[in-house]
């Protein structure tokens, strides 16, 4: 399938703002509205879609509603998920997916948000933004996303950053293909729905947060016995927070380090597999465009988009 790319953001521009998952705070949507506000654009939403439901930010029904109404509006060009939490794959079977494909807008979401990001894919070639609307408060994250979507350009993403720990090279190598991936409880959760589009030569970038190590190695297994991410051109693993050993484990006799369990699963693919790329539940990550073709080397620890993200 072919790239479906959404137009360019101008300030100005309205974005509608959605939480196709867990509910969120009005003291956290004031905040996220602020930084939306901070690039020149003009927030939108619809207060019924954010008033709460359980776990959720409302029924299924309103959220699936809500996300047909922001891809069917005239005015708005972008599209911008509030947070994660739980609920997007809820809504898979019911989203319109020839709607988006007439209607292509700038997508932007992360953690549950995967779901959605990789049936886009998947069902319409529609090229999303992997990143946390919290993370554009911070100039790196902010400055990633101008490059792509305001003036389009070629964008080289450093693996190497002041603020993460240092990229660990699991596997040495370079290699390009389309981009796809996301949390890695989300991957696993797709294998077998029909909306997990295959991994075969393609650049895979995964991330986890708060899950000791026994369930991260559970995790992956399952993803290498059910796909076919051992034919992955090259993996780009993230900070993977709040999963260490040392946070489960009183000795290491008892466990094994986040890198032993990536080299023990990775070393079969042919490419590059890096960990600890600036990607993850922390404050500060870079900009995936999930769904555009990139090249990724890590002699000079870049990864490099490769066309334009946006028309």
């Amino acid at each position: 399938m072919e790239m479906l790319l959404a137009r360019r953001l101008y300030s100005g521009d309205k974005v509608y703002l959605i939480a196709p998952a867990g509910r969120i705070s009005k003291e956290k949507f004031s905040k996220l509205k602020t930084i939306v506000e901070s690039f020149g654009l003009v927030p939108i939403w619809n207060d019924e879609a954010l008033s709460g439901y359980g776990y959720f930010s409302a029924t299924d029904a309103v959220r699936l509603d809500d996300m047909i109404k922001a891809f069917s509006h005239p005015q708005a060009k972008g599209i911008f998920c509030l947070r994660g939490g739980y609920g997007s794959t809820r809504l898979l079977k019911y989203i319109p997916y020839s709607l988006i494909r007439k209607n292509p807008k700038v997508f932007l979401g992360f953690s549950d948000v995967t779901a959605l990001q990789m049936a886009f894919f998947k069902k319409t070639g529609l090229v999303t933004f992997h990143t946390s609307l919290n993370s554009l408060d911070h100039a790196y994250t902010a400055e990633l996303f101008k490059q792509m979507v305001f003036d389009p350009q070629e964008v080289e993403i450093p693996l190497v950053t002041d603020f993460h720990p240092s990229p660990v090279i699991i596997k040495p190598g370079s290699a390009r293909g389309i981009l796809v991936g996301g949390n890695l409880s989300l991957l696993v959760s797709l294998i077998g729905t029909g909306f997990l589009p295959h991994f075969r030569n393609r650049i895979v970038f995964i991330e986890e947060v708060k899950d000791p190590p026994y369930k991260i190695d559970r995790m992956l297994n399952h993803l290498f016995m059910a796909t076919d991410i051992q034919h992955a051109a090259g993996i780009i693993l993230g900070i993977f927070h709040g999963c260490q050993w040392q946070e489960y484990y009183e000795t290491k006799d008892f466990a094994f380090s986040l890198e032993e369990i990536f080299e023990h699963y990775f070393n079969v693919i042919k490419g590059p597999v890096i960990y600890n790329f600036p990607l993850g539940h922390v404050e500060k990550i870079a900009v995936l465009p999930m769904g555009a073709r990139v090249y990724i080397d890590t002699d000079v620890l870049s990864l490099k988009v490769l066309n334009p993200v946006v028309k």
